[in-house]
């Protein structure tokens, strides 16, 4: 019974060791690339991966895959900005187009192509009609055209809404009976100062 489980251990014992012998590359080529970028950059990079991960709607993603390949192209990085590039990358694997990171007031996201290509008069307009328009249509009746806005800093956000009211102001007395808000031009974005700036 002795030499039996001798034999078993020994035997135990070798399968260990080549399951070491086997993972030590992998394990230090991955201590490696986390020690070739800065402890800093690493750490954030590892909480935005985390926080747009508890955000993120896609179920479908190999998370650790992603973080791996994130880490391949931040080889080097000593520096936030060294890695800013990726956020466009990271958004476009997570199939994330609404997605972004503001850092020192840019903003790094994916701009999924359209699947439709946009119509000329439609993109003409857009070009054209870049700020808040109000008017009166007819005595009782009132317009507001309000375009898109990609602005998401607290300051911006207020002065959006302050547009919106501005022009709803010129043109609102107590005739008016019913609007009409043109969001044709309106390619998105912020939402909450166009909200804000017509619930008066």
């Amino acid at each position: 019974m002795q030499p039996q489980l001798a034999n078993f251990h020994l035997n135990f014992m070798k399968r260990i060791l080549a399951v070491i012998i086997f993972l030590t590359p992998w394990i230090v080529k991955a201590q490696n690339d986390k020690s070739l970028m800065a402890d800093s950059v690493r750490v954030f990079l590892d909480s935005s991966l985390n926080i747009i991960r508890r955000q993120s709607l896609n179920t479908k993603v190999d998370w650790n895959d992603l973080r791996s390949n994130v880490y391949a192209k931040a080889i080097g990085a000593k520096r936030y900005e060294d890695v800013l590039h990726l956020y466009p990358y990271i958004f476009e694997q997570i199939d994330d187009h609404h997605g972004s990171l503001k850092f020192r007031e840019k903003t790094y996201g994916w701009n999924k192509k359209a699947a439709n290509p946009v119509n000329n008069i439609i993109a003409t307009a857009t070009k054209k009609y870049q700020s808040v328009h109000a008017e009166k249509i007819t005595k009782d009746i009132a317009y507001i055209l309000i375009p898109g806005n990609n602005d998401f800093r607290g300051q911006q956000m207020d002065s959006i809404a302050k547009e919106i009211k501005n022009a709803l102001s010129k043109v609102n007395d107590k005739n008016i009976k019913g609007w009409v808000i043109d969001l044709r031009v309106n390619t998105g974005g912020n939402m909450y100062p166009m909200i804000a700036g017509l619930s008066d």
